[in-house]
C-alpha cells in the first residue's frame, strides 16, 4: 500500500517545483507521513519496534505536519494573493 502513494507524491512534488506553492509541499509531507504510518503498523506487527516509542514519534510527526500546513497556508496567502476563479 505504501507504493500506491508514490505516484501521488511525485505529482505534488512536480506541482511544487512548477508553481512553488507551499501548500503542495505541505501535502508532500502529509503523504510521507501516511507512508510512515503504513510502515509503522508493519513494524509493530513484526515486533521490531516498541509501541511506546513509535507512538511518541507519531505524535511528534503529526504535530509537525499540522504546524507545517498552517505555515504553508500563511505563506501561500502572501505569495498567491489572487483567488482562483470557480464556476459561476
Amino acid at each position: 500500500m505504501v507504493m500506491a502513494w508514490v505516484p501521488i507524491l511525485l505529482r505534488f512534488v512536480r506541482s511544487w517545483r512548477e508553481r512553488r506553492n507551499p501548500v503542495s509541499l505541505a501535502i508532500c509531507g502529509l503523504i510521507i507521513y501516511v507512508q510512515f504510518l503504513s510502515l509503522s503498523v508493519a513494524w509493530v506487527v513484526d515486533g521490531s519496534v516498541g509501541l511506546v516509542g513509535l507512538l511518541s514519534v507519531h505524535g511528534l510527526l503529526c504535530s509537525a505536519a499540522c504546524v507545517n500546513f498552517y505555515a504553508a497556508f500563511r505563506r501561500a496567502r502572501h505569495h498567491f494573493r489572487e483567488r482562483r476563479s470557480g464556476p459561476s
